[in-house]
């Protein structure tokens, strides 16, 4: 368990989380996984046609402030070889700052029709964790 481990990022790291969350200020539920790879956060968002669902990429770029969650850093040679990744436990604070549409065209596609994309929004989001 994560809260065991009593381990936080330092108050001003930043690491990156590819997916949807709700609007505003959210208090996690289940563990959040994140990165330090920006490519990663973004493959995240796109694996298993959530891109496609969810109408929208969006990558926040987390900054800690005021560490009160505890966090697993994971070893980069290991399963998740490509990429060091942090897991923060549930009760994590996110409180976005700014949102940037990057574009508006980005293609994706169903695994259903693989010859016809739909064009949707990348949004850079920036957000406080704790």
């Amino acid at each position: 368990e994560i809260n065991k481990i009593n381990c936080h990022l330092t108050n001003g790291q930043r690491i990156l989380h590819g997916g949807k969350l709700p609007d505003g200020v959210v208090t996690t539920t289940a563990p959040l996984s994140t990165t330090l790879d920006a490519q990663v956060a973004f493959r995240e968002a796109e694996f298993n046609e959530k891109a496609f669902n969810n109408n929208e990429i969006n990558i926040y770029e987390l900054i800690v402030k005021d560490p009160k969650t505890n966090v697993f850093i994971s070893d980069d040679k290991g399963e998740h070889s490509n990429e060091k990744e942090i897991i923060f436990a549930s009760g994590a604070t996110i409180n976005p700052s700014s949102k940037e549409i990057v574009t508006k065209k980005y293609p994706v596609y169903s695994k259903d029709d693989l010859k016809h994309p739909k064009y949707i929004a990348v949004n850079y989001i920036e957000a406080t964790i704790s």
